[in-house]
């Protein structure tokens, strides 16, 4: 009888095992496939989602796409794109032509899909500093060295000893009004202007693109714009009223109310070195 009582709790304690057995194995795999549905079914769509993101972008002209990509945080999830902007755009101002960039979504419900606005400075002149040339905006920012910079052979080159000195502030207050009086000079006379000079006492010079002439305006750059405005709009009427004779003049000096001196070319074929201009 003790010896049945044995046998019985012996098979009784193998088929626990084994049940132990099969449920410790088939437990795994059942929690293994729930895991496995989850994370493939809800988190990696999210996941991805949050990651995934369409980008447009406008106002660009001297900046490239693919230099504004390399300084935005693409490994970023779209979470910090939407709530720190800032954060987003903060490496992309480096870039010399940036003068404003701004991030907003494509829609208000848009949590993937985002355009990126740029301001880009306008070149309006290159001048020489310490022998290097830069471009210049038109607010005065020194923009970037023109060498190498598409587009910079076009602009006016300004050149000058008051140029050459002071502050910062100063320098750049300086540019912004000769990027002022560029303006000025080129719509009143309408002549694009291809060399601008500034004087010791603050006159200036320019030489014109289109006709191999040279302006002197005896006004002081850092005064009145009206003034100039009325001194180059003398220069076009005197250019109208010569005609094609234009091309036989080599200088005209605007620093004499109303009247312009015009200097002939050696070969010309004008006879009168001056003329009224008004």
């Amino acid at each position: 009888m003790r010896l049945t009582l044995s046998l019985i709790l012996l098979l009784s304690c193998l088929v626990g095992a084994t049940a132990i057995g099969i449920s410790s194995e088939s437990r795994p795999k059942v929690v293994g496939d729930f895991s496995n549905f989850i994370e493939n079914s809800v988190l990696d769509p999210l996941v991805n989602a949050s990651f995934e993101r369409s980008i447009s972008f406008s106002g660009l002209f001297r900046v490239k796409e693919g230099e504004l990509l390399q300084l935005l945080p693409t490994e970023a999830s779209n979470f910090t794109w939407n709530l720190f902007p800032e954060r987003v755009l903060s490496s992309t101002r480096t870039l010399p032509w940036i003068k404003e960039i701004n991030l907003t979504r494509c829609h208000w419900y848009s949590t993937g899909c985002f355009e990126i606005q740029v301001d880009e400075f306008a070149p309006r002149f290159v001048v020489d500093v310490s022998g290097q040339q830069w471009i210049v905006s038109r607010e005065g920012v020194f923009v970037t060295p023109a060498q190498g910079e598409k587009g910079g052979e076009d602009l006016p080159v300004v050149s000058g000893v008051e140029l050459r000195s002071g502050s910062f502030d100063l320098m750049r207050s300086r540019m912004g009004h000769v990027a002022e009086v560029l303006e000025v000079f080129e719509t009143a006379s309408g002549e694009p202007v291809r060399e601008l000079t500034i004087g010791e006492n603050g006159e200036f010079t320019v030489a014109l693109r289109r006709l191999d002439l040279t302006v002197v305006v005896g006004q002081s750059y850092s005064k009145s714009t009206e003034e100039i405005r009325a001194q180059a709009s003398r220069l076009k009427l005197l250019l109208a009223r010569l005609g094609e004779g234009s091309d036989a003049l080599a200088k005209v000096d605007l620093g004499f109310s109303r009247v312009g001196v015009a200097t002939l070319k050696a070969d010309a074929s004008l006879v009168d070195g001056s003329a009224s201009g008004g």
